[in-house]
């Protein structure tokens, strides 16, 4: 009797687990901020250091270190992830572009598998803001076709990890 009711415990327990272990379900892109999104004009930002310093830190936050541990476009980075022992980054810029109060990044992860995310963040000189990011297909090159993507629905919104 006492081994079935450890089991039936450990059974739950185990359920619980699992429960909060799943993924929150995808966020679509807000109405305003889809509007928004649709009229932008987006100038190419072609590293990190052009992108605003706020962002940057924000960035330094999200990504939960010290440094900014993000490689610029076409540089290396660390592929198989933070498991290797590297000290190269374990991200990498693929395009960014920002407007005079809105950044859209697109980069690559790390990992097995490895993924690619796009974040939105609106900025001003005194703040800085993540107001929305997804996992997105590989293989966008440009603002357009990364706006483009956000736009359709191809990229679902979701908590990160970024």
């Amino acid at each position: 009797m006492r081994a079935r009711l450890l089991c039936a415990i450990g059974l739950s327990l185990w359920s619980a687990t699992t429960l909060a272990r799943q993924a929150a379900p995808p966020i679509a892109l807000p109405r305003e901020l889809r509007a928004h999104l649709q009229n932008e004009r987006f100038d190419i930002v072609s590293s990190m250091s052009g992108l605003p310093r706020g962002l940057r830190t924000e960035l330094r936050t999200l990504f939960g270190g010290q440094g900014l541990d993000i490689a610029d476009p076409g540089e290396p980075f660390d592929v198989a992830g933070p498991t290797t022992g590297s000290k190269l980054p374990t991200r990498r810029l693929v395009a960014a572009g920002c407007s005079r109060d809105d950044c859209l990044l697109y980069y690559e992860r790390a990992g097995r598998p490895r993924t690619w995310r796009v974040l939105l963040f609106h900025w001003t000189p005194n703040t800085t803001t993540l107001e929305w990011g997804g996992t997105a297909p590989s293989g966008l090159t440009t603002i357009a076709q990364i706006r483009g993507a956000v736009l359709s629905g191809a990229i679902k919104g979701s908590a990160g990890p970024w």
